[in-house]
Parts: structure tokens; C-alpha cells; sequence
């Protein structure tokens, strides 16, 4: 009998203890998924979602992996940095030795891989876009045209088609991108000719008062554009990402200066060849017009044979105390094509050679130089069939 009752009591002993166990392994659970969910809540977000979730879990749990998941992303912005790509990570798949990066550099999205420390990129970082074969049907014969945030989530981009622009029919479509999501999405298609128009106007506002004539194709990715203007015409080659000095038709040598203060509002006044001759490298005749701004003189040289007249350079030269966020704000935008709105912000980033680098409202402007003179402005060029 009292063995029986001995039995007992330590059975009733062990389920007591059982259950407290239990509940206390119940507890500690329920506070680990409470945790979890708390530092990474459910993914129903897509692949180019913020990092922040995953990455606090890598570095609850990974311990020196976190050092080494650094250390690549790094690796990859460093190295990218090197190719004047300045980016900002917003999604990343990283594996010893190899990974995948999603960014947003130079203000447009951009992808790269990274494997056994080296970091690659196909189309100029475009390569994304061929992993949606029906967006890819209608961006692969097109090419960059420019980028501008809308807000913290979405960029509007916009396309040129074709990419070396050889057809009667030129395009630009614009596109939505949503960094959260990976979306792009069309909104709109236009004829190419009237925003470059458009945005010509803003840059040299005398063509409000003008007559555009017509375009021309001059050869790939070329364009020549005529407008009328108080009965003179007046010419304007580009390319996508730079306009060149305006042309017009000429009848007397006295009249060049006088042509161009007309188009750019400006006093304009024939310059001392000879001033100039080190500068452009230049042995037959030319014709320096020099052009009075605010914050620079602008030389521009002209050539003229059997009475037809071309461009052949410029220089900038910056007045005293002029700083470079001035002088791009008067005008750069003779230049730089497509036109700044309003440039807000101008950092420094780095020189070599005669080449300075500025980050210009999150685009990417060379300024060539020598001896206080500028001799260059471009915009860094961001398309996908560059070369071609």
C-alpha cells in the first residue's frame, strides 16, 4: 500500500514538473516568434523591397557572416564608384563568394552581379530590363533618355526609339518605376522631335519667339533642327546628351556677333583672333565670338568657307569668384542636354587629369578644363548601347 502511494506521488510529480516545462518552452517560443515578427514582418513585398528586415536578421544570427555581407556590398559600391556610378543600395541577394545587387545610381535603377570579388554589369546596368521579355520586346530597340524622381518610391524614365534614331518616326516613351515593387510601367508616348523642341525652349528661351522648320538625321544618334526666327534661320546640332553651339546662314563676316547676341539675348562681340590660336589648334581662319554673361565669357569659334559657316569649339571662360554651381545654373544648359530644370545642388567629386566630376542634382557632369578656361561640359551618359 504505501509502496502504491510512493507511485503515485512521483507520477503526479513528473506531470507537474512535465507541464511546467512546457508552458515555460511554450512561453519562450511564443516571445521568439513575436521578436521575429517585430524585426521582419511578412514578405508580401517584392524583390526590390528596402533592405532593413533581412539584413537585422543576418546580423542577429550570423555572427562574423555579417563582417563579410559588408564587406561585398562594399566591395561593390567601391568598385562601382570607379566607373562614376554612384549608387545606393536598395535590395541585395549575397551568397559566400557571389551576390546580386539592385541600386539606384545616378539617379536611374541599375543592376550588377558580384562573384569571387569582382563586380560585372551588362547593358550599362540595363541588364534588368531583359528579365521581363515583353518590356524588354518594346525597350530593345530604344535606348536612355533620362531619369527624374517623382517621390521616395517611384522614378520616371524615359526612352528614345530608336537607339541610333535612323527613322521618320522618332519616339519617346516614359516609363514608371517603382523601387518597391521592380514595376515599370508605360505611361505615355510621344514624338521625340517635340519635347527636344520643348526642352530646347528652356534653354535657349529666344526659341519661344521662333519657328521651328523641320529635322534632319545627320548620322547616327545625330540630329540637326532648324528654326526661323524674325526671318533668319538658325541651326542646332545634337546629340542625346549634348547640344552643340547655334549655326545660321551668313552673308557677311561682320554679321556672325550679331547673329549670336540675336539667339542668345546676350552682347555678343568679334574677339582678337590671335588670343586664341594655343587654344583650338586651329590654322586657317576663324572667327571668335565672345559672348558677355553674368558669371562667364563664352567663346565661340566658327569657321566660315565658301560663305557656309560651322562650329568649331568653345571655351568658357569664369569671372572672378564664380563658382562652378553658378556657372552651370547661366549656362550649362547651352550644353548639357536634356536641360536642368533648376539645379539645387552641386557636390565635388573627384579630378583626374584636366577632368573634374560633379554630381549635379544626382547626374553626373564632366567639366574638361586648362589653365582656368573650361573647354567642356558633358553630361555622363547613362544609355545602354553606348558605342553603338
Amino acid at each position: 500500500m504505501l509502496r502504491a502511494e510512493i507511485v503515485n506521488f512521483i507520477m503526479r510529480k513528473i506531470k507537474i514538473d512535465t507541464m511546467r516545462y512546457l508552458t515555460v518552452l511554450l512561453i519562450v517560443l511564443v516571445v521568439i516568434l513575436i521578436i521575429a515578427l517585430l524585426v521582419y514582418p511578412m514578405r508580401s513585398v517584392s524583390p526590390y523591397e528596402e533592405l532593413g528586415a533581412w539584413d537585422s536578421i543576418k546580423k542577429l544570427f550570423s555572427g562574423s557572416k555579417t563582417t563579410e555581407y559588408q564587406n561585398i556590398r562594399n566591395t561593390a559600391l567601391s568598385s562601382l564608384e570607379q566607373d562614376l556610378e554612384f549608387c545606393e543600395i536598395i535590395k541585395d541577394d549575397i551568397r559566400p563568394d557571389q551576390g546580386e545587387f539592385w541600386l539606384i545610381c545616378n539617379d536611374r535603377p541599375f543592376y550588377a552581379t558580384y562573384e569571387n570579388g569582382n563586380v560585372n554589369y551588362e547593358l550599362n546596368g540595363w541588364e534588368f530590363l531583359k528579365k521581363d521579355s515583353s518590356l524588354w520586346n518594346e525597350l530593345s530597340n530604344c535606348d536612355f533618355y533620362d531619369s527624374n524622381k517623382k517621390d521616395s518610391s517611384n522614378y520616371q524614365l524615359r526612352f528614345f526609339c530608336p537607339f541610333d534614331l535612323q527613322s521618320d518616326n522618332l519616339r519617346l516613351k516614359t516609363y514608371n518605376f517603382n523601387i518597391n515593387s521592380l514595376a515599370i510601367k508605360k505611361e505615355s508616348e510621344v514624338a521625340l522631335v517635340d519635347v527636344i523642341i520643348s526642352e530646347m525652349k528652356t534653354s535657349y528661351e529666344k526659341l519661344n519667339e521662333c519657328e521651328f522648320v523641320k529635322y534632319d538625321i545627320m548620322a547616327k544618334k545625330q540630329l540637326k533642327l532648324d528654326f526661323l526666327c524674325g526671318g533668319e534661320k538658325y541651326s542646332f546640332g545634337m546629340y542625346l546628351s549634348a547640344l552643340s553651339p547655334p549655326l545660321f546662314d551668313l552673308t557677311n563676316n561682320d554679321n556672325v556677333a550679331k547673329k549670336v547676341e540675336n539667339i542668345l539675348g546676350k552682347k555678343s562681340e568679334i574677339d582678337d583672333p590671335e588670343k586664341y590660336r594655343e587654344i583650338i589648334k586651329w590654322n586657317k581662319n576663324y572667327i571668335p565670338v565672345k559672348v558677355n554673361f553674368d558669371t562667364v565669357n563664352i567663346i565661340f569659334f566658327y569657321s566660315i568657307y565658301d560663305s557656309k559657316i560651322s562650329i568649331l569649339s568653345y571655351i568658357i571662360e569664369p569671372k572672378d569668384g564664380m563658382e562652378i554651381k553658378d556657372i552651370l545654373s547661366e549656362v550649362g544648359n547651352y550644353f548639357i542636354f536634356p536641360p536642368f530644370e533648376k539645379i539645387e545642388h552641386v557636390t565635388f567629386l573627384k579630378s583626374e587629369n584636366d577632368m573634374d566630376y560633379y554630381e549635379v542634382d544626382e547626374k553626373i557632369i564632366t567639366v574638361i578644363s586648362k589653365n582656368n578656361q573650361i573647354l567642356t561640359l558633358l553630361r555622363k551618359s547613362e544609355v545602354y548601347y553606348a558605342g553603338i
